[in-house]
């Protein structure tokens, strides 16, 4: 005890002296919003949209990007410096953009705790209405879309979390380099395409009524509550999870395929599924894989709890062997004879 006391007197003394050089730079203003506001000579803008348009751009180089249902079209553009925001309405399109002047960008990656630098937010109030098409570009910043309504929506961003919750829309494409992307309470009538380089990718409540296609290159997907006419979904390194999800389309194969990760799929209804492993594991809890289905997994173990009894299914395997009941729901299962242990129940007795 008496050999580490210096040790943990240092400590405390570091800390001390942190909390109070801390306090100090806080508040002479080192981090304070307010101080370099001022001395960036950042704006406010406050504005009404007049005229009509049915469509909908906006480009930005860094700012936090919000569109909300309101009553009246306006913007509301925060932190701006000189002559770096701008909007018009010509030729039936809002179209919104956002340049940084360079000066200070380095200072917006400033974040310690509740205190850093301002950072420029856009705000887009749109009364409810059928919108021809809705684009967002952003090279870094925070996305957000709410309760809208559009025949085409498409969002791309290279840096930042994106948030879609409420949209309708007869399309839907959403690229994000490094960020989360969330899909949320939405319906979208024909395709999805929401692809994400690194980062999590979330579905929650939603119905797609044609093709599904989700691709993420490091980090997971997960997928609850949606409908779907088909799925194509690609993983390099990350699992996927889906729950109570359901495939319409069910003469339309649908493919799963994961390079570094595990699959789970509980309480789901899919048809033709095509899965395709190459290091992870394949589990089912509760699932029904109606139609013809393929199930490989190079390295990992394949564990398929089926919605249903025995008789409702054909599994073909020359690894774990094969169950001819005669029924059209096929499942044929191959891996390495070696690396692949393959389990198949059921939830009912025949």
């Amino acid at each position: 005890m008496k050999h580490w006391k210096p040790w943990v007197i240092t400590g405390i003394c570091c800390c001390a002296a942190g909390l109070i050089f801390g306090a100090a730079g806080i508040a002479s203003g080192a981090l304070n919003q307010e101080h370099y506001a001022k001395k960036w000579n950042l704006s406010d803008y406050h504005d009404t949209v007049t005229g009509h348009f049915s469509t909908v751009l906006i480009d930005a180089d860094y700012a936090d990007i919000t569109i909300q249902p309101g009553t009246q079209a306006a913007i509301s553009a925060e932190h701006m410096e000189d002559n770096t925001y701008q909007f018009s309405v010509e030729n039936d399109t809002l179209q919104i953009t956002q340049k940084t002047s360079n000066k200070h960008d380095w200072l917006h990656w400033i974040h310690i705790g509740p205190w850093s630098a301002p950072t420029p937010t856009i705000t887009l109030t749109l009364p409810e209405a059928e919108y021809r098409a809705v684009a967002i570009s952003s090279n870094f910043g925070e996305c957000s879309v709410s309760d809208l309504t559009a025949n085409t929506f498409s969002l791309d961003v290279d840096c930042g979390s994106s948030t879609i919750t409420g949209l309708k829309a007869a399309s839907c494409n959403a690229d994000c380099s490094v960020g989360e992307l969330t899909l949320t309470d939405s319906e979208i009538t024909g395709n999805a395409q929401l692809n994400l380089d690194d980062g999590d990718l979330s579905l929650n409540n939603t119905v797609i009524g044609s093709l599904c296609r989700l691709s993420n290159n490091m980090g997971n997907i997960t997928m609850q509550q949606v409908s779907s006419g088909t799925n194509e979904i690609t993983l390099d390194c990350g699992s996927l999870s889906m729950q109570n999800c359901t495939q319409e389309e069910t003469d339309t194969s649908s493919t799963y395929t994961l390079r570094f990760g595990d699959l789970n799929a509980s309480s789901c209804v899919l048809y033709q599924s095509q899965f395709t492993l190459d290091y992870g594991d394949l589990e089912t809890t509760d699932t029904a894989l109606l139609g013809k289905s393929t199930a490989t997994d190079n390295m990992g173990d394949i564990n398929l709890n089926l919605r249903g009894s025995q008789s409702d299914y054909q599994v073909i395997s020359d690894i774990a062997g094969n169950s001819d009941s005669g029924s059209n729901n096929q499942i044929r299962i191959s891996g390495d004879d070696v690396a692949t242990d393959i389990s198949v129940s059921f939830t009912e007795k025949d």
